[in-house]
């Protein structure tokens, strides 16, 4: 329930903000639920409406949600409705969906649901699991994942995500004391490199996958001369399918 509550205030965070720190990036962090997403993979249920072929057209289809309209499988909500609940994955899942809660990668006891309605559309309802979200659409789960895109950025901070290599800079001012780095790494290994402008490595994560938010720290107090980061993904066996997720808050 407490995560739950954490997912609600930073809906109303979002509101006030009115759009997050984006750059190379996603427009919200892990748990934020507006913005932009697209399907990227699927699994199929007990009974499905849809054919192999069917269910792959889907992949990149885009879905979006905002405080006043919500994109879901092409079909545009205004003024929608979300409502946030925590229910027992196992019952849940069995019960409405005839699945056992691993069959989508559900490994806790309860699961977070988000229903999206409107007075003149079917509703739909979205599972929170971690960093992704997975709907079913005519008896097939779709994963989504945040889409990558390159508009914005507040002040210093920046928030990337995409998938396989990734290679960027970031200016600096000379005057900031530090970066904090918060990362994860999921499907598939992959390693975070941030280097000085001469190369020096700043940080190096190890090269492996990650089941939690993994923060990092680079104390910048005696490296007044970096006026510029390097910032590298690399994927284990340069594989291209690998996903990741970074913050980076310069101070």
């Amino acid at each position: 329930m407490e995560h739950i509550k954490s997912i609600k205030m930073k809906f109303i965070t979002t509101l006030l903000v009115s759009i997050l720190f984006v750059f190379h990036s996603c427009e919200a962090e892990n748990n934020d639920f507006f913005g932009k997403w697209v399907i990227y993979k699927y699994v199929g249920g007990n009974i499905s409406a849809l054919s192999e072929t069917d269910a792959k057209a889907y992949i990149d289809r885009e879905f979006e949600f905002q405080s006043n309209y919500a994109l879901i499988n092409n079909i545009k909500f205004d003024d929608p409705k979300y409502e946030f609940r925590t229910e027992q994955a196992l019952d849940y899942l069995f019960y409405n969906y005839k699945i056992n809660k691993n069959h989508i990668g559900i490994n806790d006891d309860e699961v977070e649901i988000v229903e999206v309605s409107s007075p003149t559309k079917i509703h739909y309802e979205l599972f929170v699991v971690e960093d992704k979200l997975i709907i079913n659409i005519d008896g097939v789960f779709f994963f989504l994942t945040r889409k990558t895109i390159k508009e914005e950025q507040i002040g210093q901070k920046f928030i990337y995500c995409s998938k396989g290599s990734f290679r960027g800079t970031v200016d600096l001012t000379g005057k900031e004391t530090s970066i904090k780095i918060q990362y994860s790494f999921f499907s598939y290994p992959d390693e975070l490199i941030i280097e000085d402008q001469l190369g020096n490595i700043l940080l190096q994560t190890p090269m492996k996958s990650t089941s939690t938010i993994q923060e990092a720290i680079i104390d910048l107090t005696n490296n007044t001369d970096i006026n510029s980061i390097i910032i590298c993904v690399k994927n284990k066996n340069s594989n291209k399918m690998s996903r990741w997720r970074f913050s980076i808050d310069i101070e």
